[in-house]
């Protein structure tokens, strides 16, 4: 063996000692490393029996909160019925208060000195004014409704149903008191499954409800709640009292004390955005009716009713207030005048005025006999139920201006 061949040789020794050495080294890390996770999963499975033995205290735990926040939650609804039954008994104890003060007062001014804004109670798509939408009143729910709430359930729909069904066919038969006190005890129970509504539905229902002699005043002064609409119900009936005490006898919805109502629009001819034209005939004559959301009533034209029958006189006369300022004496009415409107026959009392611009105007009075109905006062249609079934009555189009390009 050649010299070249030996130190290669021993070259070669050199470089595997070395390799040796290094993967000696590995080993040992690798040792060193299994030895440290085994001990590291030695503390997790340690931990892991530690917090076993702690869970079922943390669980305990946890079910005492839950308890005490379903105490809070219980205490809190308390809380609100005390609150809403000391609002409510407020709220009687002032219109008790209001009414005391109006009877000392001259009955009438109480009622009349009111602005005479008229809103008729149907809805009107896209015409917020006229929109009836299922107000909220002052008072407690019911005892169903609490021990509904209580178990955690909501309320039957049956009641509910039954209760829609109650406060549509409540009409006044005694007493405003009495009337009042039903009225918003049928509230409270369906307040427990509306918790917004609208404050203008339960006051046109309200409205609805009563007889006509308080009804009519209280439409001409529009209440926006239900406490308003209430008040001004029991100081009306008051004045009613009154004269009955006077010897004027029982009052009626033609009765002096009771002030209509006539819109600009009614009088002058002017256009209006609230009212449109229709066309119609009373026992065989053409008629041009102005249906008209600001005048209390129906009215007729003096120079129509000449020509027809069964006009009788008004004692006493009645008082008719116009919105420009002017005031007008009705002396005569038709008690039921029959009239058609596109195959449609209707009928109300007409009171006589002398009217110039149209032949009858339609008022609230008209307007609120047919609620809940539709009307589109731009395009000139309003839509009511008829005999079991919906019309639609179509206005006139408005006349064009001379030289008018279309």
């Amino acid at each position: 063996m050649g010299p070249d061949q030996k130190a290669l040789l021993v070259e070669l020794d050199k470089r595997f000692a070395a390799q040796e050495k290094r993967f000696d080294g590995l080993e040992q890390k690798l040792d060193s490393t299994a030895a440290s996770f085994s001990t590291r999963l030695d503390t997790l499975e340690s931990a892991a029996k530690v917090f076993d033995e702690w869970r079922p205290g943390v669980d305990g735990v946890i079910d005492d909160l839950r308890i005490e926040v379903n105490k809070l939650a219980t205490l809190k609804l308390e809380f609100g019925k005390i609150s809403k039954y000391m609002e409510r008994s407020s709220v009687r104890d002032r219109a008790r208060h209001q009414v005391g003060v109006g009877s000392c007062v001259t009955k009438r001014a109480s009622i009349h000195d009111a602005k005479p804004v008229l809103s008729p109670n149907f809805k009107s798509p896209g015409y917020g004014d006229f929109q009836a939408a299922p107000c909220p009143t002052h008072g407690i729910r019911s005892h169903s409704a609490q021990w509904a709430l209580c178990q955690n359930r909501e309320p039957g729909r049956d009641e509910h149903e039954l209760l829609l069904r109650r406060l549509f066919q409540i009409r006044q038969t005694g007493p405003i008191n009495e009337y009042i006190d039903q009225f918003v005890t049928l509230v409270d129970d369906l307040k427990a499954y509306a918790k917004h509504p609208d404050p203008l539905y339960y006051t046109q229902r309200f409205i609805d409800g009563l007889c006509d002699d308080i009804k009519v005043v209280i439409l001409v002064q529009r209440p926006s709640t239900l406490d308003t609409a209430c008040v001004l119900a029991q100081l009306q009936e008051e004045a009613l009292e009154g004269d009955d005490e006077d010897g004027s006898g029982p009052s009626s919805p033609t009765a002096s004390q009771i002030m209509m109502h006539l819109s600009v629009a009614a009088t002058m001819g002017k256009a209006s955005p609230k009212t449109f034209c229709l066309s119609s005939d009373i026992q065989g004559r053409a008629l041009s009716i102005l249906v008209d959301s600001g005048s209390s009533h129906t009215f007729l034209s003096t120079s129509v009713a000449a020509s027809l029958t069964d006009v009788q006189q008004l004692v006493p006369p009645v008082t008719v207030q116009v919105a420009n300022g002017a005031v007008l004496l009705c002396h005569s009415h038709i008690p039921n005048g029959n009239w058609s409107v596109q195959g449609c026959s209707f009928s109300a009392d007409l009171k006589i005025l002398p009217l110039s611009s149209y032949d009858m105007i339609l008022g609230i009075d008209w307007l609120s006999s047919f609620s809940l109905m539709q009307v589109h006062w731009a395009q000139r249609w309003l839509s009511i139920p008829y005999q079991g079934t919906t019309a639609v009555l179509l206005g006139d189009a408005p006349d064009l201006p001379v030289e008018s390009v279309i």
